[in-house]
């Protein structure tokens, strides 16, 4: 049985109209900001290492329903992906991510990321 972890986050990723156009150094602070979160919830978790290849779903609550072009979103979770694999809860983007989801909820009561990394098969 695969194991998994959930981590709950109370922000919501950039979207890719926040990013394009910006310098990196204006983008570095939220970078860290992540890193600094996952590291929190890794922490907390017990330090879980995953040693096989994963796949990661982030579900991202919003408050409201209004349109939004929800691919936007995808490029902002980038710098999730960055902050898990700098807790060593993931391995390199290349070979040990498998595969990627991204949901999107409404959650009247509050905006934040759900993430969830579940080891899987090799041959997926």
């Amino acid at each position: 049985m695969p194991k998994f972890v959930e981590i709950t986050v109370n922000r919501l990723p950039l979207s890719l109209n926040d990013m394009v156009g910006v310098h990196w150094t204006k983008l570095l602070p939220i970078k860290e900001t992540w890193k600094e979160l996952i590291g929190y919830e890794w922490i907390s978790r017990g330090r879980i290492v995953f040693l096989k290849p994963v796949q990661i779903t982030y579900t991202i609550f919003f408050k409201d329903n209004r349109l939004r072009d929800f691919d936007n979103y995808l490029g902002g979770t980038k710098f999730i992906n960055d902050a898990l694999r700098h807790t060593f809860i993931t391995r390199d983007d290349h070979r040990w991510l498998k595969k990627l989801n991204t949901e999107f909820e409404i959650d009247r009561q509050r905006a934040y990321t759900k993430i969830r990394i579940e080891e899987v098969l090799e041959d997926v």
